[in-house]
């Protein structure tokens, strides 16, 4: 076989070894996500990551930086580690936005009512309770400790 007969092959190869990756690819977008979903979380986007978290001494297994929402509503990026005879493994599992921040967000939008004028007698009140129990609070502080308890019995020891 001539040179050329070699570079053909090779090239072959190549393309086979690059559509065989395309192929893995989506196959463990599809793992990921069918995961995420059965745990009642909501895929929002996948990366591959080759250099991820556990990247090193790997060689079956591809990793993918993952931005997901979980059941509770929190939004959350992990690096997810997957390999066609293996399961789904996550590392580096964060909230990026928990769903008290979302709801808050949510409830000062343009399009929300204003607050009526019970709410807004409830938030004065609670605003003047903290300041009431942010003072008692620093009053505690400041005041010297006993050193002995002034109820109990003078003449144990």
């Amino acid at each position: 076989m001539d040179g050329g007969g070699f570079f053909f092959i090779f090239i072959i190869f190549a393309v086979i070894a690059v559509a065989f990756r395309l192929a893995a690819g989506g196959f463990d977008r599809d793992r990921v996500r069918r995961y995420i979903e059965e745990q009642g979380g909501e895929v929002l986007d996948a990366q591959w990551n080759p250099f991820g978290t556990g990247w090193r001494g790997e060689k079956d297994s591809r990793i993918y930086r993952v931005q997901f929402r979980d059941r509770y509503g929190n939004i959350r990026e992990a690096t997810v580690k997957t390999s066609l005879f293996s399961g789904v493994y996550f590392t580096n599992d964060i909230i990026v936005v928990p769903a008290e921040s979302q709801a808050a967000a949510q409830s000062y939008a343009p399009s929300a009512s204003p607050p009526s004028v019970e709410q807004l007698d409830e938030l004065e009140r609670l605003r003047t309770e903290n300041a009431r129990l942010q003072q008692e609070l620093a009053r505690a502080r400041q005041e010297p400790k006993p050193l002995f308890n002034s109820d109990s019995d003078s003449t144990n020891p």
